[in-house]
């Protein structure tokens, strides 16, 4: 029920790919296979390298979002969110609102993951995916939670709220922002927010360019934020697993991790609906000032 960020979330998806491009080979079966591709490639050669220039490239960003305006003025703007949503419902949007949330970078053994999920793990593979192959030309422009972050609300009509309240203060710093509310078979809800940032990062031959990296809130309901932390480590080994027709038809499958997982996704989301009733229930049945002091 849990999935990475942005994994549905790969830019350029309108554009066919270029087949007189390096590709992807045919007959790669595992993740193993996939790395060992990477590293031999004659053109592609990822090595030891590659991954602190990888660092790199997240150490420079990481600073640059933590420094910009935007940024600076997030707590500001979630302690006001929080307040206003007090006002309006009589309760909190989440616990803790002045405090700004941490920034974390993706480790590079998942995205190499990710690259391989969206290259291979698909049912057209070896056709190239929707948008291109995902390579080491462009590639950490198209993965979209490079630096990610988690914000949990307390209320499922919170994850709205947040969402319209992080793309407002995009819009205040002139920064590119894209807000996905995630709704899938397999028991997975929350919002991916996204916002863009210019980024002059080391390169390769020891030099600048310029990079588009984006940073990706994850925006989820308590209920939603305690499965994925007992539930991710499963899911992240079964994601990389290529899955059977049995896999595929889940719903059916009462004894697969499949059945117990993404129904349990489902379950929880409507808790989340139903306690949001609750709430407005007993707001509605008691005196309005009594509801305010909560």
């Amino acid at each position: 029920m849990t999935a990475d960020s942005s994994d549905e979330d790969i830019p350029g998806a309108e554009a066919p790919a270029d087949s007189g491009a390096l590709a992807v080979p045919d007959g790669i079966t595992d993740l193993d296979g996939y790395r060992k591709w990477l590293q031999e490639d004659p053109v592609i050669s990822l090595d030891q390298e590659y991954e602190t220039f990888y660092d790199d490239v997240l150490t420079v960003a990481l600073e640059r979002i933590k420094s910009s305006s935007f940024w600076l003025a997030l707590p500001s703007a979630l302690s006001t969110a929080d307040g206003q949503f007090r006002l309006n419902l009589g309760s909190h949007l989440m616990d803790r609102p002045k405090d700004p949330p941490k920034l974390d970078k993706k480790p590079y053994a998942s995205f190499i993951e990710k690259t391989y999920r969206k290259n291979v793990l698909r049912p057209d593979y070896p056709r190239p995916p929707v948008g291109g192959w995902l390579l080491p030309d462009d590639w950490l422009e198209k993965v979209r939670d490079l630096i990610r972050t988690t914000v949990v609300v307390r209320y499922l009509d919170g994850v709205e709220v947040l969402a319209k309240s992080l793309t407002a203060l995009a819009d205040e710093h002139a920064i590119q922002s894209k807000v996905d509310f995630e709704a899938r078979e397999e028991g997975y809800y929350a919002a991916h927010f996204t916002a863009e940032f210019d980024c002059e990062i080391p390169s390769l031959v020891f030099d600048t360019e310029s990079l588009t990296i984006c940073l990706e809130i994850h925006i989820a309901t308590q209920i939603q934020g305690v499965l994925r932390e007992l539930l991710h480590p499963r899911y992240e080994q079964r994601r990389l697993e290529r899955p059977s027709e049995a896999d595929r038809r889940w719903q059916w499958n009462f004894d697969s991790p499949e059945f117990a997982l993404n129904y349990l996704g489902h379950i929880s989301h409507y808790v989340d609906g139903m306690i949001v009733g609750l709430r407005d229930d007993a707001r509605k049945s008691r005196p309005k000032d009594e509801g305010r002091r909560e």
